[in-house]
């Protein structure tokens, strides 16, 4: 009689075991965009800060950049789309498949994925409207975004509001980014800038 077909995890098999270990570090380092709006965002910030800081260091140095400087809004809004549809959701589809009550990650997922395709519509309507001479660079760069509330999650109860806009996720605004008392973030200016001031 043929062999039973090998399940794909076998948690008697210590190689599986480890192969799962293995995952399940690579899902908590990759966790940010798998968490509710708010946090998503600031790890967003977080991580391009860190980016930008690396590639201004590098800079320095003469050294190849790890990483490109310069990305417009738009984007980096399509590279956090990229990074959820490609990366994140086979990986998080794959921890609920063994770990059901982890499925609140893939919600958050497509929830965060959602709202960053409404971003990039936005933000691609605003370049087009400022090539077509409707709207002056100057407003777009003023345009602000309305205070919201959060839900006990942590998400904006709008669906497609935000925090914050995600011009604040622009690499050259990132360092030492806090909320307000508006659930809004200030945008200070680039590292190098921001460890100028500091060194007076």
């Amino acid at each position: 009689a043929a062999a039973a077909p090998r399940p794909p995890f076998d948690r008697a098999d210590a190689e599986d075991r480890l192969r799962l270990l293995a995952g399940v570090v690579h899902c908590a380092d990759l966790t940010g965009q798998a968490l509710p709006r708010a946090l998503a965002l600031e790890w967003g910030r977080r991580v391009l800060a860190e980016f930008q800081a690396q590639a201004e260091k590098e800079d320095r140095l003469g050294l190849p950049l790890t990483f490109a400087r310069g990305s417009t809004e738009l984007e980096l809004v399509k590279g956090q789309i990229f990074f959820i549809e490609k990366i994140l959701d086979p990986l998080f589809q794959a921890l609920v498949a063994i770990f059901p009550r982890c499925k609140a990650f893939t919600k958050n997922l497509r929830d965060n994925q959602r709202y960053y395709a409404h971003e990039s519509k936005r933000l691609q309507q605003k370049e087009e409207d400022i090539k077509a001479g409707t709207r002056s660079p100057i407003r777009s760069q003023q345009d602000a975004a309305p205070s919201i509330e959060l839900d006990d999650y942590g998400n904006d109860t709008d669906s497609f509001s935000a925090s914050s806009r995600i011009s604040s996720l622009s690499p050259a605004n990132m360092s030492s980014l806090s909320p307000n008392n508006n659930n809004r973030f200030s945008l200070p200016s680039s590292p190098t800038k921001q460890h100028q001031r500091n060194s007076r």
